[in-house]
């Protein structure tokens, strides 16, 4: 973010978080959503010499490499002990709900982070400041912890069946139980297209939603995708409907719609 100038373009999504978190210039920044280029990521198979080195029955590609704990300390490196505390704490009561029920929706991470405040000793913090800092945090952690389960999940069936798991991106030569399964880093463009062509499955999981550019990428190379399955996939379709009822009834406010829905009984339960 630092090192973007008056002379440079970002083009991406999430300007606001990228903004908040990594400090991206807004006046720089260009919202699109997840993209992908066709061409550096064709299906054209590669040659058989640029795959070889990367067949596999299972590949994942992503940094994301130290444990939840891992991440709570770089996250909470600048700050006081107790918000160390807190986020640990978190992590304690979020991993076995979370195998109990599959899945954290955002009330679920709310409560739980509302009781890690509490439990770990943290002083109250202001709600402005919870949504600021925390809660950012929590997510994160969340989606560490969804990422690094699902490939357990995967080292224990290589494991168990003999088969070739193959896991890119820096760092994983150092996790604690994933480490045999380490590829190394994969540089962008034809080098990550030869991964995902020489694999029988690609993974793709992230605790946000499965849409995201190594998706695509992925599947402009030809690449049989798996991804887990995640609530927030499917968040699009009720906004989609509502967003259709205002547009073909010409409101453009929410306040409007709610309005609307006051005079019309019918509206109020839908």
């Amino acid at each position: 973010g630092s090192s973007v100038t008056d002379l440079d373009l970002v083009i991406g999504h999430s300007p606001g978080l990228m903004h908040s978190a990594h400090g991206y210039p807004l006046e720089r920044f260009l919202a699109s959503s997840n993209l992908t280029d066709p061409d550096t990521f064709s299906a054209e198979p590669l040659p058989e010499s640029e795959l070889a080195p990367h067949r596999c029955d299972v590949s994942y590609v992503g940094h994301a490499s130290g444990t939840p704990q891992a991440l709570a300390a770089e996250i909470a490196s600048q700050a006081p002990d107790a918000f160390h505390k807190c986020l640990l704490k978190f992590i304690q009561l979020a991993r076995p709900r979370f195998e109990a029920n599959g899945w954290l929706s955002f009330a679920d991470r709310m409560e739980l982070a509302l009781q890690a405040e509490r439990e770990s000793g943290h002083p109250p913090l202001a709600p402005a400041l919870r949504r600021r800092i925390l809660l950012p945090a929590i997510d994160r952690l969340f989606d560490r912890i969804v990422r690094h389960q699902t490939l357990e999940w995967a080292g224990n069936w290589a494991r168990s069946r003999g088969r070739v798991l193959r896991i890119y991106g820096r760092g994983w030569e150092r996790h604690p139980t994933l480490a045999r399964f380490a590829a190394g880093e994969i540089a962008n463009g034809r080098p990550l297209r030869a991964v995902y062509q020489a694999s029988a499955v690609s993974l793709q999981v992230t605790g946000y939603s499965s849409l995201h550019q190594r998706l695509l990428d992925g599947l402009c190379s030809g690449a049989l995708m798996i991804t887990r399955f995640n609530p927030f996939d499917f968040l699009r379709q009720p906004h989609a409907v509502v967003q259709s009822f205002m547009q073909e009834s010409h409101i453009e406010t929410l306040s409007a719609l709610f309005a609307l829905a006051k005079s019309q009984p019918q509206l109020a339960n839908a």
